[in-house]
């Protein structure tokens, strides 16, 4: 679909806060590292573009020269958008905001063999006390016994700015379309009128904007459109005006999951150019969204309880970022009974194919989540994988100095490979 370069659009993050310097692609020395983790304020992690992204899944940018009026250039931004999601990532992955939970096995929850990973939930005790992660705006990550990443936790991780701009975009959105409550094919009944919260003068309902999925049931047919994205002439011009105000955003959802498991990125660009050449339609949204995971669900004032994403592969992660006007939420996970703090602004990854989770009532008024997620069906029909590798060695916080400082011996950050086949299958 054609996109005016030179028609105006509008910023949806918080650009006001310089970028400073911007590195190059980080490399593997502690030094660099630390480097990276001293740059400049953290509150704004995406931004908006004013003009179609090209080459999304390469990170290329042409060169554009800067504009009089003091906007930035497109490859100043979407490099600040790069670095700022690398450096929540790099934080996280600090020894000190890395908690291990030694009763869980990544390896065995994923196992090719169902009567492994059965046998092995049937036998999961979780610890006896709870876990609250939340309070200081620390980014952190949980990670298994055998080394991989399960959870990535980024309270505040969009600006306030920002937070108000989206989630009166998404709002708008729902009002324009008359989002309410529908059954669906969901099995687990999560769709049902009292999983919601209804309120006068709120949104209460589930969009899925999917770029190609197979209906539950129906892998035999060719992929096609979410039918949110395509019920009417109307669904679909509101639609792509919606993904093309939240290209930016993608994008930064992108950067997040290069940092998490960058083999897990590479195979969903790897998925995304085989869609391309497949399915021509996939083709003409992606000019407009640059989001590499299969689709997202938006949803409004509502309660998820216990589950799994049972339709996403073992290894999978799946993204949550909190909107709207509350005051207090939590999200839940039974098997490491842990709760970290769910309140607007805040970022979640987890691999939630494996992993228990659920979210309650909060306190406040409209709630928003949007789930970007990717299903096994996808990688299936594409004839891909989705593979994972274990997390990045917890790495020791920079020393507090302005004079740089070389690496110790041996302190390079090592992530070992390691291939997860799907569906279920883990081999070192």
């Amino acid at each position: 679909m054609p996109v005016d370069s030179n028609a105006p659009t509008t910023t949806l993050l918080d650009l006001d806060a310089a970028f400073g310097s911007l590195d190059e692609e980080l490399n593997s020395s502690t030094a660099e590292r630390d480097r990276e983790l001293r740059v400049g304020d953290l509150d704004t992690i995406f931004g908006s573009l004013d003009d179609p992204l090209t080459d999304i899944e390469e990170d290329v940018v042409p060169p554009r020269k800067r504009r009089r009026g003091g906007k930035r250039n497109e490859d100043s931004i979407l490099h600040g958008i790069k670095n700022r999601s690398r450096i929540l990532v790099l934080k996280a992955q600090q020894k000190q905001n890395s908690v291990l939970f030694p009763n869980f096995s990544f390896l065995k929850a994923t196992h090719e063999l169902p009567n492994i990973r059965r046998k092995f939930q049937d036998q999961l005790w979780a610890p006896s006390h709870t876990t609250l992660w939340g309070e200081g705006n620390i980014s952190i990550r949980a990670m298994s016994e055998d080394g991989f990443d399960l959870v990535y936790h980024f309270p505040g991780g969009v600006s306030p700015k920002t937070l108000v701009l989206m989630t009166d975009l998404l709002i708008k959105f729902g009002k324009d379309l008359k989002i309410k409550v529908t059954p669906t094919a969901d099995k687990y009944h999560r769709n049902s009128p009292n999983t919601y919260v209804h309120r006068k003068g709120e949104v209460a309902g589930v969009v899925h904007l999917v770029r190609c999925w197979h209906g539950i049931g129906r892998t035999d047919l060719d992929m096609v459109p979410s039918r949110d994205f395509i019920k009417s002439g109307k669904a679909f011009s509101k639609s792509m005006e919606l993904l093309n105000e939240l290209r930016f955003f993608s994008f930064g959802i992108n950067s997040f999951l290069k940092t998490i498991d960058p083999t897990q990125y590479k195979l969903l660009q790897d998925a995304r150019n085989k869609g391309h050449a497949q399915y021509p339609f996939l083709k003409m949204i992606d000019t407009v969204d640059p989001l590499l995971m299969e689709g997202r669900a938006i949803m409004w004032n509502r309660i998820t309880p216990d589950h799994k994403d049972s339709r996403d592969p073992l290894v999978a992660w799946a993204a949550l970022v909190v909107l709207g006007r509350i005051k207090s939420g939590f999200l839940f996970f039974r098997q490491l009974n842990l709760k970290v703090r769910y309140q607007a602004g805040d970022v979640v990854w987890l691999r939630g194919a494996i992993l228990d989770h659920e979210v309650d009532v909060w306190d406040g008024e409209q709630r928003i989540c949007v789930a970007h997620f990717t299903h096994q069906s996808y990688f299936a029909d594409l004839d891909c994988e989705c593979l994972t590798g274990p997390g990045v060695t917890p790495t020791e916080p920079p020393v507090p100095s302005s004079k740089e400082v070389p690496p110790a011996a041996g302190g390079k950050s090592k992530r070992r490979r390691v291939s997860c086949n799907i569906p279920g299958g883990s081999s070192v």
